[in-house]
């Protein structure tokens, strides 16, 4: 049988997609050993509304990171009608890549939650989970996700290999941006070419997106 590849899952609302965004990708890439990521933009929720459209958002994924290898933009969330849960594209990803190891890759924000999601507990015993901690967001000693990391921690990422169902924790350099804080200068006319990739700057000042918030 085939060496089994070790694939990562990266959602975000990625809304618009920045520098900070690049910057975090291209740190885990470097600081871990994966055969292939998987970036998987996010849909709108239904609490939210929706700023642009879904194919101008995955043209800005695109020319943010099409310079790094062994990368696919996954468009199934984006495209769909209806609301996306990361259990549900967990099992579509599981049936295409049956002979390999997923890793779920998160920041330690969402990671703090995982208590709301859908179908968490399947979700957290099928796939592993790489959190990407960053200063500001403590584990409370009595919570649930403290459980969870007693039970489930592990402090090699090479221990992924043949597995699921292990957390793996990785320091990573904050993200000084926001896309909100992107959005309010767009809108208010402010440059924002420092925090954008020029590519990606550029196609929204030429189609004008994010005028209105």
């Amino acid at each position: 049988m085939a060496n089994r590849r070790l694939i990562g899952i990266f959602g975000g609302t990625f809304d618009p997609i920045h520098k900070g965004h690049v910057q975090v990708i291209e740190n885990f890439l470097n600081l871990i050993d994966i055969d292939e990521l998987i970036v998987l933009p996010n849909g709108t929720p239904p609490h939210k509304q929706k700023r642009i459209n879904e194919l101008n958002k995955i043209k800005l994924v695109n020319l943010a990171l099409s310079h790094i290898n062994n990368l696919i933009i996954d468009e199934r969330e984006i495209l769909k009608s209806s609301p996306s849960y990361a259990y549900l594209t967990l099992r579509e990803i599981q049936k295409e890549n049956p002979n390999d190891t997923l890793v779920w890759i998160m920041g330690m924000d969402s990671f703090l939650e995982i208590e709301t999601w859908y179908e968490y507990e399947n979700f957290l015993e099928e796939v592993n989970l790489l959190i990407l901690e960053r200063p500001g967001y403590e584990v409370d000693e009595t919570s649930f996700v403290q459980n969870l990391l007693k039970a489930k921690r592990i402090l090699n990422f090479q221990e992924f290999k043949d597995s699921k169902g292990k957390i793996f924790i990785l320091p990573i350099d904050p993200i000084e941006v926001t896309s909100t804080k992107i959005r309010e200068l767009i809108s208010n006319n402010e440059d924002v070419s420092a925090l954008l990739d020029s590519d990606v700057y550029q196609f929204i000042k030429d189609q004008n997106l994010y005028k209105e918030q």
